[in-house]
């Protein structure tokens, strides 16, 4: 089994997800107790088979208030294609929503993250392939299920990928993650922005595709509405280095900072705080060539405070 992601809810519990084996790698989600107890544990097969089963693969959770589960990932379908699969859970682990959804050229489909708005409404977001590209899939979903509205976000030429989404305050879906346009030399980091009604509100990339690709892995809201995106730029001097990126509400670029350690760079978490203050966390090269943690914080205009590594 391989673990992708850890939340707590109000009681304290903890709950994990993952993929797990099964008929080929089934999604597993378990809760524990505060003190250790493991309390149910969940395992979702996908209806395709193949020989000897197919894989499923879940990438996303959020534990709500009530204590409930929701799941995002990709599962095989019964046609041997993949499609985004969405599960809900109880507080006690019984399975109330299972929600399925694949672009409309029902190609695969892949499920990458999640988010929750005020309103109790769940916002899917991942990549449905097309003949020659792939396209951004955001699907929302009501409280009880049903589905709200879905939209496809791509342009001609150009491949999508999502990596992670976020809601912010008036419901609006942020979602980042990269894009390569056919004949140019390397990937760029991509933030687009949905309004509450499933409209896009406009799309911005970052970065130099001469010098290599780019990778945006994780994205985190403030209260005004800025976003941040952070993940790894390669650069022919030094190999990839982390990127971090601040934009405000309406997609202009505010600042953005690199990060060298060795090779192999890959910031992979960020969260913002209430002064502004942006902790970006991830993955650092040594001169040993082996890695280490490595952390860094920036202030509101995107000056570097402090880094620290460990390992």
């Amino acid at each position: 089994g391989f673990a992708v992601d850890i939340a707590s809810d109000s009681a304290g519990s903890v709950l994990v997800l993952g993929w797990a084996p099964g008929s080929g790698t089934d999604f597993a989600t378990i809760k524990y107790s505060m003190d250790g107890k493991k309390l149910w544990s969940k395992q979702y097969d996908g209806p395709g088979k193949g020989d000897g089963g197919l894989d499923d693969f879940p990438s996303d959770f959020v534990v709500k208030g009530d204590g409930s589960v929701i799941v995002v990932g990709s599962a095989a379908a019964a046609d041997e294609l993949r499609d985004i699969v969405t599960l809900k859970y109880d507080t006690d682990g019984q399975r109330t929503l299972l929600l399925v959804a694949r672009g409309t050229t029902n190609l695969p489909s892949f499920g990458h993250a999640l988010a929750v708005d005020n309103e109790g409404n769940t916002y899917v977001a991942g990549s449905a392939v097309r003949p020659d590209r792939r396209v951004v899939l955001i699907v929302q979903y009501h409280p009880d299920g049903t589905k709200g509205w879905v939209r496809e976000v791509g342009k001609p030429r150009t491949s999508y990928f999502a990596s992670a989404t976020q809601v912010d305050r008036n419901s609006n879906v942020l979602v980042c993650g990269s894009t390569l346009t056919s004949g140019a030399p390397a990937a760029v980091f991509m933030l687009l922005k949905i309004d509450r009604n499933g409209v896009l509100v406009w799309q911005t990339t970052h970065g130099d595709p001469t010098q290599g690709d780019s990778f945006a892995n994780a994205l985190a809201l403030d209260e005004a509405g800025n976003a941040y995106v952070t993940g790894a730029s390669y650069r022919e001097q030094n190999g990839f280095d982390w990127t971090t990126a601040k934009f405000d509400s309406s997609g202009k670029l505010v600042w953005s900072a690199s990060e060298h350690g060795g090779d192999g760079d890959e910031a992979l978490a960020l969260q913002v705080d209430a002064g502004g203050s942006v902790y970006v966390t991830g993955s650092t090269g040594m001169r040993d060539r082996s890695s280490a943690y490595h952390t860094v914080r920036y202030d509101a205009d995107g000056a570097r405070l402090w880094a620290a590594s460990f390992g």
